[in-house]
């Protein structure tokens, strides 16, 4: 028999105006196969976001994910990035001079971490 709760959901765009919160460094975005409607309920003339990494099994060229990334380029982001199954999104407000040194390739994972996914970042 399945437990069946009803629980309230508030798009994120609510939640960020709420604590009177209108830029947002890094997204990280995983929501098992629905970003595409969490990101659709973004208003990103409102809110700015520079960094999105989200759930993107198999790259950015991988049936739904063409359908997230191609909603971030209307929105002005690039997605130039895909690894550890994650597509990385580019926002138009990011500011390389504001994280100087910054490169995906050189973010360092904890020991025990599948170490596939370290080779994906080569």
């Amino acid at each position: 028999e399945r437990l069946t709760r009803t629980v309230r959901c508030h798009r994120i765009q609510d939640i960020l105006a709420g604590v009177d919160l209108w830029h947002v460094d890094l997204w990280v975005l995983d929501v098992e196969g629905a970003e595409l409607t969490v990101l659709q309920g973004m208003d990103f003339g409102q809110v700015t976001v520079s960094l999105i990494v989200m759930e993107c099994r198999g790259g950015i060229n991988a049936g739904s994910n063409k359908l997230k990334v191609r909603y971030l380029a209307k929105q002005g982001f690039s997605c130039p990035f895909s690894a550890l199954n994650s597509c990385w999104c580019v926002g138009p407000s990011f500011s390389p001079e504001a994280a100087p040194g910054w490169q995906p390739s050189r973010l360092v994972y904890a020991p025990g971490w599948d170490a596939g996914w370290r080779e994906q970042l080569v």
